[in-house]
């Protein structure tokens, strides 16, 4: 496959500016980002990969009181989930089409001054992929087989997102 030629000038300037100096393994933040540069396909889910499940974030405790959550709640990687699954509607499955798109994330800027990633909803993909999305600081985690990775939400599509995060409604 033919890489385009700016992700390749991108990736040279990294590796002469620094980068290269770095010693890193295949997980490192370095490598994910240098991997992420190139547009390497395994780093999202594919566009045909089947959507498995949508979970419900629970309560934003900088926003509102957890104590409105049920108790049953569910754990995922340090956050709070509704146990029960959204339901998968036409709409849904087409929101949640966005998250399997490069155009859809960036390289992760640094924390945000909004107190800290809070997933609003998780979508899991076939092959492995599960993706966290927190729509107050427009940050997504990836996490494919363990390998977690975390970005930064192109700002068009975090408002979308958001303007859709009422079609997920638990049964």
């Amino acid at each position: 496959m033919k890489r385009p030629t700016r992700n390749l000038l991108i990736a040279a300037v990294l590796l002469t500016s620094g980068l290269g100096a770095w010693t890193f393994t295949s997980h490192s933040p370095q490598a994910l980002n240098l991997r992420w540069l190139l547009h390497d396909p395994q780093m999202i889910p594919s566009s045909d990969a089947p959507l498995a499940e949508v979970l419900l974030g629970g309560a934003n405790p900088y926003e509102w009181p957890a104590s409105s959550d049920p108790p049953d709640m569910i754990t995922i990687a340090g956050q709070q989930f509704h146990p029960q699954p959204c339901l998968l509607t036409p709409e849904v499955i087409s929101m949640m089409q966005a998250l399997t798109q490069h155009g859809t994330y960036g390289l992760f800027t640094g924390e945000k001054k909004c107190g800290g990633f809070h997933a609003d909803f998780q979508a899991t993909f076939a092959a492995g992929y599960r993706v966290q999305v927190c729509l107050t600081c427009g940050e997504a985690m990836i996490d494919h087989n363990g390998t977690v990775w975390r970005c930064e939400l192109d700002h068009e599509i975090r408002n979308r997102l958001k303007g859709q995060k009422s079609l997920l409604t638990l049964p």
